[in-house]
């Protein structure tokens, strides 16, 4: 055990010496491609030089990444009686699961809260039916 404290790396911020590089030397490398501008989190690369970006986020309105941008028209439609069926079970299992961490389950406790799940659900997917 002694041996492995005598063989420990050891690092002294004395023993580095000045960086070879300045700052302003690396900032001012910045830029000065045609593809790339700097920004407060860096360089940023865009295809085409700075300008097309701007033109491209006047053109899109500034789209961000993760909006929603579908490859075919959302249309509304009517739920599927398969679909709300899986629904409301997943409700129904959560809802479970999530009240066994509160009060002790107990048939009427699940019975309840499984009655009021498929009771919201049914109604709901009525009324989508037929609006």
């Amino acid at each position: 055990m002694a041996d492995d404290e005598a063989d420990e790396w050891r690092f002294s911020v004395d023993e580095v010496g000045p960086d070879d590089e300045d700052e302003n030397e690396r900032e001012a490398g910045w830029g000065n491609d045609g593809d790339a501008t700097r920004d407060d989190d860096g360089p940023t690369v865009t295809v085409g030089g700075p300008e097309r970006a701007a033109e491209e986020l006047s053109e899109e309105g500034g789209n961000v990444a993760g909006t929603l941008a579908p490859g075919s028209a959302v249309e509304p439609g009517t739920p599927d009686f398969e679909n709300v069926a899986f629904a409301t079970a997943g409700a129904v299992l959560t809802a479970v699961v999530l009240a066994g961490i509160v009060v002790p389950l107990e048939p009427t406790t699940v019975g309840t809260i499984t009655g009021v799940i498929v009771l919201g659900a049914g109604v709901l997917y009525a009324l989508f039916r037929r609006f």
